[in-house]
């Protein structure tokens, strides 16, 4: 099954925020990942991420569920967990377009 969730930081005031949003750091490390992120919302259906990020800005999930958009739209710093079915990568939001994250998944905690 395809789909990709989307992960915020729990703490959008986070110095983590800002030093991924600023370009001090190009993604977080699997340690600031597990620490700092929560799952946000998940995409069904897809694993292609500019799609994912399309839907996540609330307006299709408004007019598919009738229903108001509670979560805040993906942004920059955002990390995308994306599983093709067979296997999952990791990119994270950019300014513009994405990073993909080599991580080493044994060590990423999943929800």
């Amino acid at each position: 099954m395809e789909y990709v969730t989307i992960h915020h930081i729990k703490d959008i005031s986070s110095d983590l925020h800002y030093e991924l949003r600023y370009g001090e750091q190009d993604h977080p490390t699997v340690e600031q990942f597990n620490q700092y992120y929560q799952p946000a919302e998940t995409i069904r259906g897809t694993s292609n991420v500019e799609k994912a990020y399309h839907e996540a800005q609330g307006h299709v999930v408004n007019e598919t569920q009738n229903a108001r958009h509670m979560v805040h739209s993906s942004m920059p710093t955002d990390v995308y967990e994306v599983h093709d079915g067979n296997s999952v990568e990791y990119y994270m939001v950019k300014p513009i377009g994405f990073v993909k994250i080599n991580w080493d998944n044994d060590n990423v905690q999943t929800y």
